[in-house]
């Protein structure tokens, strides 16, 4: 089993990927919603705030 991060978890692609990963241990994040951590793809701040917070 490998542990994935799906950033964009809670959209149409996201939620096609969800259903494709069940094998795996997933870690959801998104700009918003019910995710693992919050995360904006389009901001390396936000990016690198989410690995240096040591809970991935």
């Amino acid at each position: 089993m490998k542990t994935v991060i799906l950033i964009g978890a809670l959209g149409k692609m996201g939620q096609a990927a969800l259903t494709g990963l069940g094998n795996h241990k997933v870690i959801t994040a998104g700009r918003s919603g019910d995710v693992d951590h919050i995360v904006d793809i389009t901001s390396e701040e936000s990016i690198n705030a989410l690995y240096k917070s040591g809970s991935l």
